[in-house]
């Protein structure tokens, strides 16, 4: 109960630094070829389409997060992609 408190707390006034909600309408087109050249998902392309666009880094929590084929796109996008994993 505590964690979901804290996570509506930080939802109800958003620090920009940390959390952007993107509208994906601007990207459909780059997601929709980074969804064709990598064989990933539209929500993959649109986190490949949203990091290239704002040039910001990628971070997983685990690494069964990552797909082969997501990880090879942010790989030649030239993207930094990390898994932050605590176990």
């Amino acid at each position: 109960m505590r964690d979901r408190h804290a996570l509506s707390e930080r939802l109800a006034e958003p620090d920009a630094a940390v959390l952007t909600v993107v509208d994906p309408r601007p990207l459909v087109r780059t997601a929709g070829a980074i969804q064709h050249t990598y064989a990933v998902s539209l929500l993959q392309a649109e986190t490949l389409a949203a990091a290239v666009t704002h040039d910001w880094p990628i971070r997983f929590a685990a690494p069964e997060s990552v797909s082969d084929a997501f990880r090879c796109g942010a790989d030649q996008l030239g993207l930094d992609l990390a898994v932050i994993a605590d176990r």
